[in-house]
């Protein structure tokens, strides 16, 4: 009768970190915790965002400078999201009646 005996050994391997600093305040900020402006890209600790949403499953978040320039812009924006969304809606009017006459001709 054979006898099997199984070693093994722990090896300790140097956990690597990654020092990641917010870009407005250089405070160290950890990895699970780290914040990117959706805007410009900077890393950001809690206390420098601005202001933050949810899409889904994925947090937003803006940085003060962006927040400040996005003030400047969010009103146009907001009107040609509006446009959009008449000029779509007219569209999609249009392919619905287009559709209906079609199947009355049948």
């Amino acid at each position: 009768m054979r006898e099997t005996i199984e070693t093994s050994e722990t090896i300790t391997v140097p956990k690597k970190s990654v020092n990641v600093y917010c870009d407005d305040c250089s405070i160290e900020t950890p990895i699970g915790l780290r914040n990117q402006c959706e805007l410009c890209g900077k890393d950001l600790c809690n206390k420098c965002i601005a202001s933050h949403h949810w899409e889904g499953d994925d947090h937003c978040c803006t940085c003060k400078d962006c927040e400040t320039i996005s003030k400047e812009f969010q009103p146009k924006i907001d009107e040609l999201e509006e446009m959009i969304y008449v000029w779509e809606r007219k569209r999609n009017d249009k392919c619905h009646e287009t559709f209906k006459n079609r199947t009355n001709e049948k």
